[in-house]
């Protein structure tokens, strides 16, 4: 029979596996979202000036938060 120091850390380490993954997929689902945008909104022709900037500050602060995620 397993003692419970054993069993604690083998619960401990699959929550880490999930936050990591979690964290990994979070991180992935940004930066490709924000890099598509920003690039999309760059290479697109703007049908009046300033409509677009929303878009493109949400993006880049998905982008920032994808950088500080990695770290």
């Amino acid at each position: 029979m397993q003692s419970p120091g054993i069993a604690f850390q083998t619960v401990r380490r699959l929550l880490e596996a999930l936050v990591h993954t979690a964290l990994f997929l979070l991180r992935s689902a940004l930066g490709l979202g924000g890099s598509l945008v920003i690039i999309w909104e760059l290479t697109r022709q703007a049908s009046g000036p300033g409509w677009r900037k929303p878009r493109v500050v949400a993006a880049v602060a998905a982008l920032m938060l994808a950088g500080l995620l990695a770290v």
